[in-house]
């Protein structure tokens, strides 16, 4: 009986089925879990359930943008088949090319829209990414991205090929390529029917647009044959009503039916919103609105109207003061204060304007009858004391007749001391009259009263025309509210610290009217603005889920500030993260955020406005005055609420003043100079200005006030320094002496020393400032010898009077170095570039965001935060008119001891070992260097280090040192350094 045998069983091919069924049903489990996972994620994304669903949903609209949830419904199919199957679904490719393109048609109208409402086309990008960011901090699913991260992707590809239009029809063009794709919709039958459409209703427009034509033409000719038949009769009409007489008129019923509409008409403006009803006043709600505001929103918030703060808008040039002249019952005089002219005759009585006098005034007339022509001027003392001086002169009626002069001048006395007039209202009613007459210059008090004799009869005489004349007679055309300063120092004393007597007795302070006046500027536009824009700025932060109010409106000559009372819970955080928004909702330019404002529980945004408004330092000036006890405060703009900011250099007491070229640094310090010029006699305070540029400062050279002439060169100007801080050690010696610890003592001591000994009398110490225009030339060419005497002085000079103010228009850290911001603490910043730089000069951002043109954040010694500030304007004209007056004054008074030379510039090469002999300074193998070099040829650290068993340092600094001498050639890669010359060459080149 045959037997069979039994196939062997092949172990390995079940072994493998087996481990295939395995990973198969593995695989399944993690499909099932991976698409039940994923649809709780997207359920969770689509619903923005919680932190975790709105964080979800800003990463699906990163990607796709605003159709994230159309995106998610999608995904939901292909996850569902993968929770209950396994897989992935199956579909044809027809359906995921379709789609594809009918959704990325989408998106990218959707990017489309987005760029074009904010008007961006450039870094699509990065906004998209910015707008994202800010939701997902703020926990919100809100701002508007468009067709997220893709869309922008394909508008960069697309915008700058084909630009607006092209984008468009391409994305049209996808969404009917995926329609047609995705239905396998035929193209020959699609475009048949297209075509067809396009002809149905080009035939339905045809059929329209005729029967419209004819039913027009029909109905013209009714009317025109209506207006044929109507015409004799209307004309008889009016003529019967033009000439008819009616013997009873219904004035009864006409008013009674005027009483009728206005009670109609009151109730409609009753019936309608408050912010329609006033449209004169420009802070009414809604008046400028140019977008209707959402009736949603305006039941969910309730917008309360800011307490809104503007400036005084007077214009001072159109102000006219009425006047009589004194000692004269002539007509009364309407007079322009700007220049003095009589500008019209108001006849008016003689009653009316003559008054009686009881405070002795023996003109009995009312000089003035504007009250704010007497709050406006002070006249000069010296006229106080001339009229304290003759008391009896103004009582006795003799003195008038007996001598006319004297009687001209009494009463331009009287009249001065009456009303205390400005010193800049007395030069403008000067200068215009007596230009066009030179030869009247020299008119006394003595010829105005035979003028006076001759024409009685005349015209009166305005009281212009007679102080002009007192004052030319008494030659104090210049005097300043200034109280008179004389010394008479002893020539066998150092009175001034600097070796030299300054003669400045017959010193006169220069007046402010030398000076132009700014005009105000018109801010109607950003008034008339400043409600809507506080309600967006409401709407704004309402609509980013942040409750807060605008509690008061600032508007500046800068910037408007919005000062901002967040809700209670609500982080500042969260606002200040919104400065983008809110610079796009108000169309603003620029946007800065303070929070919180300095000293009050608000956030302040700062908006800038669209006319920057100019502040004259003139006008400045005058409403601040001359301040003859503190020298050296200073005005030097306005704040965002229109008052002047101060500084006061003894008290800062250095500074530093950096921006970009064009931001206003020399403006700053021109208004700086003047104002220490204006009210500082050379005695009192010394310049010395350094100007490596040699065109900013080079405007003050000869005036009297300078120890020095501007230095331009950086090695003059390093060794000029190095002369202040001998000063400053030289001050201290007299302090020393004096038993006193800095100048405010020493003056004191000086002062009680002239009052013990008036046949002795010292000069007190002055101040000295000390004004660098561009230091980063300085720090590039003489760092080494300017950096340790500006610390020097800085850490110092307070004390012994000497101040330093510091600009550049490089602020980098190797410019303002650790040291100089250590010991300048005082800092001013205009505008610069990046945030990086205002964190060079501030320690914080900020001074990127300013405008320019004089718009700084000043930062006192003390003060945490920068201040906003506008600072003065003051013209190249304004500068030169001063100076000139000044030199007028007397020349320069240089110090001989602080003037740089040539001895000076050598003396302090030496020190630098620059010149002479260098080999005390060189290392003391050299010589043996000089011939290991020689015998090799070509040398390195490395081989000096190994020859002479030297630390690498050591070798390095032997071979620099080598190559600075011209010994060895430039190392070129890691090669060795060619030898040039021998040792016998090098100390023969010494020797010449």
């Amino acid at each position: 009986m045959a037997q069979y045998k039994k196939k062997p069983v092949n172990k390995k091919k079940n072994s493998k089925k087996r481990k295939n069924k395995k990973q198969a049903e593995s695989q399944k489990l993690t499909m099932h879990l991976s698409g039940t996972l994923g649809l709780l994620l997207a359920i969770t994304a689509i619903g923005k359930f919680g932190i975790v669903g709105a964080f979800l949903a800003n990463v699906v609209r990163l990607l796709v943008g605003d159709t994230y949830q159309v995106f998610l419904a999608f995904s939901l199919l292909m996850l569902i088949g993968m929770a209950v199957y396994g897989k992935f679904p199956t579909l044809k490719k027809n359906y995921y090319w379709g789609v594809g393109l009918i959704y990325g048609g989408m998106i990218l109208i959707g990017s489309i829209r987005l760029f074009n409402h904010i008007n961006i086309h450039h870094a699509y990008l990065n906004y998209i990414i910015k707008f994202i960011q800010q939701d997902i901090n703020n926990g919100l699913v809100k701002t508007p991205v468009g067709g997220g991260g893709l869309g922008a992707t394909l508008l960069t590809l697309i915008y700058p090929v084909l630009s607006n239009w092209g984008a468009w029809l391409l994305a049209i063009a996808a969404l009917v390529s995926g329609v047609i794709i995705t239905f396998n919709l035929p193209i020959k039958a699609v475009l048949t029917s297209f075509f067809g459409a396009t002809e149905y209703a080009a035939n339905v427009m045809e059929d329209t647009t005729r029967l419209a034509v004819e039913a027009s033409a029909k109905k013209m000719s009714t009317l025109n044959q209506t207006y044929q038949a109507q015409r004799g009769k209307i004309a008889d009409e009016l003529f019967e009503r033009d000439f008819e007489v009616k013997a009873d008129s219904p004035k009864d019923a006409d008013i009674q039916s005027d009483a009728t509409v206005d009670n109609g008409q009151a109730q409609n403006v009753a019936s309608v919103e408050p912010e329609a009803i006033d449209d004169d006043n420009p802070f009414i709600v809604g008046q400028h609105t140019h977008q209707p505001l959402n009736p949603d929103e305006a039941m969910t918030s309730t917008f309360v109207m800011p307490e809104i703060v503007v400036p005084n808008s007077t214009n001072e040039s159109e102000t006219v003061q009425t006047i009589v002249a004194p000692g004269f019952d002539g007509n009364v005089r309407a007079v322009d204060p700007s220049t003095g002219e009589i500008l019209s005759d108001a006849n008016q009585a003689s009653s009316t304007a003559q008054s009686t006098d009881t405070t002795g005034n023996p003109f009995g007339t009312s000089q003035w009858t504007a009250e704010d022509f007497e709050t406006e001027m002070d006249w000069p003392n010296d006229w106080n004391q001339s009229m304290e001086s003759t008391p009896t002169d103004r009582t006795e009626p003799q003195a008038e007749s007996e001598n006319p002069e004297r009687a001209i001048d009494e009463q331009a006395d009287a009249m001065f001391l009456a009303n205390k007039t400005t010193d800049s209202m007395k030069d403008d009613v000067q200068v215009n009259h007596w230009a066009e007459k030179p030869d009247e210059m020299d008119l006394t008090a003595s010829a105005a009263a035979n003028t006076l004799k001759d024409d009685a009869h005349g015209e009166a005489i305005s009281h212009v025309d007679l102080i002009r004349d007192a004052r030319q007679h008494q030659h104090s055309q210049h005097q300043t509210q200034a109280e008179s300063y004389h010394s008479t120092p002893e020539m066998t004393v150092d009175v001034n610290g600097f070796n030299q007597q300054v003669q400045d007795e017959n010193y006169q302070l220069p007046p402010v009217s030398l000076l132009a006046k700014t005009g105000s500027a018109d801010q109607s536009k950003e008034q008339s603005q400043l409600a809507e824009k506080s309600r967006v700025l409401q709407q704004t932060l309402e609509s980013f889920n942040i409750k807060a109010t605008v509690e008061k409106v600032v508007l500046g000559p800068t910037i408007t500030q919005y000062e901002i009372k967040p809700a209670v819970g609500v982080k500042v955080s969260k606002i200040t993260n919104l400065a983008d928004d809110l610079a796009m909702a108000l169309a603003a330019k620029s946007l800065r955020i303070e929070a919180p404002i300095p000293g009050k529980s608000l956030v302040g945004i700062e908006v800038a406005n669209e006319q920057q408004a100019t502040v004259g330092f003139r006008n400045m000036y005058e409403t601040v005055g001359v301040n003859r006890k503190n020298l050296l405060e200073v005005p030097i703009g306005k704040s965002v609420a229109g008052d002047i900011v101060k500084m006061d250099l003894t008290k800062m007491p250095h500074l530093l003043i950096a921006g970009s070229t064009g931001s206003g640094k020399s403006v700053a310090i021109n208004t700086i100079l003047a104002s220490m010029l204006l009210q500082a006699k050379p005695s009192e305070v010394r310049l010395m200005l350094v100007d490596p540029k040699k065109v900013e400062l080079s405007i003050y050279n000869d005036v009297p006030h300078l120890i020095t002439p501007v230095v331009s060169e950086p090695r003059k100007a390093a060794a000029a320094l190095k002369k202040v801080v001998s000063e400053m050690d030289h001050r201290f010696d007299q302090l020393s002496e004096m038993g006193v610890r800095n100048i405010d003592g020493y003056n004191k001591a000086i002062r009680e020393h002239n009052q013990q000994n008036p046949d002795t009398q010292l000069m007190k110490m002055p101040y000295l400032v000390v004004i660098i225009d561009e230091l980063a030339d300085l720090m590039m060419t003489v760092s080494g010898e300017v950096e340790p005497a500006i610390v020097r002085i800085a850490q110092l000079g307070r004390a012994a009077g000497i101040h330093l103010i510091v600009a550049t228009q490089r602020p980098s850290v190797d410019v303002i170095t650790g040291l100089i911001k250590a010991n300048v603490p005082s800092r001013m910043a205009f505008a610069v570039g990046s945030g990086t730089d205002s964190r060079t000069i501030l320690d914080s951002n900020g001074a990127e965001k300013l405008l320019g043109r004089g718009d700084m954040l000043f930062k006192p010694i003390g003060e945490n935060n920068g201040e906003r500030v506008q600072g003065a304007f003051m013209s190249d004209d304004d500068v030169e008119n001063l100076t000139n007056y000044i030199r007028q004054q007397g020349s320069a008074q240089y110090d001989e001891s602080m003037e740089v030379t040539d001895a000076d510039l050598k003396a302090m090469d030496s020190d630098n070992g620059a010149s002479g002999d260098t080999s005390s300074a060189l290392d003391e193998i050299w010589d043996d260097a000089l011939d290991f070099a020689s015998i090799e040829g070509e040398v390195s650290a490395s081989m000096m280090q190994r020859h002479f068993r030297i630390g690498y340092n050591r070798a390095a600094r032997l071979v620099d040192d080598m190559e600075d001498q011209g010994i060895l050639g430039t190392a070129t890669g890691g090669k060795r350094r060619p030898v040039l010359m021998s040792k016998e060459q090098w100390y023969a080149k010494q020797q010449h």
